[in-house]
């Protein structure tokens, strides 16, 4: 009787050799084949989710980002309205801001003035003259024309939003303020308006970014 050791050096053991040799050929290509077909099912998956999630993006973020927003805005460059209401008095400033200059009129009950600021200083300004003020802002905090500190004293209030289609409201409340808002459409900041003890501000931004430099 032919021992095993024996029996693999026939032509029959060579054969089963063989036979098993392609069996676990065939076992490992199909578990190949297996295993990068469910590896492509989850790529395809994984895509199509990430394409679902960028398109929720899109159509739940149609506005520009915030940040984005206030940047634009502290590089002083559009038109403006500012209304502050304190009491039974009403002082309107409205302008062109253009980087470094800024060009308006300041309305009170009592008289219409016409104003030029640059990195010189404040200036009234009469027909082709102009004479360097400092009351400008009259009693009022000037640190509330300052849109700087502004969005960093915002910065650190609570807040919530309302948002429809096409405009967006930030509304902050902290204990020194009774109500702070900012409206935004769906590319820049258009108005903030705040009330600080008795003192309403209103301000109101148009043609961000359009504003070309201020020659007179």
């Amino acid at each position: 009787m032919q021992n095993n050791n024996s029996f693999w050096k026939t032509e029959k053991g060579k054969a089963l050799i063989k036979l098993i040799g392609w069996l676990i050929f065939i076992v490992l290509l199909i578990i190949f084949i297996v295993f990068s077909e469910n590896s492509n099912q989850d790529s395809d998956i994984n895509a199509g989710n990430e394409s679902n999630t960028d398109e929720i993006e899109k159509k739940s973020n149609n506005f520009q980002e915030y940040s984005v927003m206030i940047d634009k805005l502290l590089e002083n460059n559009f038109e403006y309205k500012y209304v502050i209401t304190k009491t039974n008095e009403k002082i309107v400033y409205a302008g062109i801001k253009a980087f470094e200059e800024d060009l308006g009129y300041r309305e009170t009950n009592n008289e219409i003035i016409k104003y030029y600021i640059n990195s010189t200083g404040i200036y009234k300004v009469n027909l082709d003259n102009r004479e360097l003020i400092d009351n400008l802002y009259l009693d009022l905090d000037s640190n509330y024309f300052d849109l700087t500190m502004i969005f960093s004293k915002l910065n650190s209030y609570l807040y919530e939003i309302e948002e429809n289609d096409n405009s967006r409201i930030i509304i902050y409340k902290d204990s020194d303020l009774e109500i702070a808002k900012v409206i935004t459409d769906l590319d820049n900041i258009t108005n903030i308006s705040m009330t600080v003890g008795d003192i309403t501000y209103e301000w109101e931004f148009t043609k961000i970014g359009e504003c070309a430099k201020i020659v007179f």
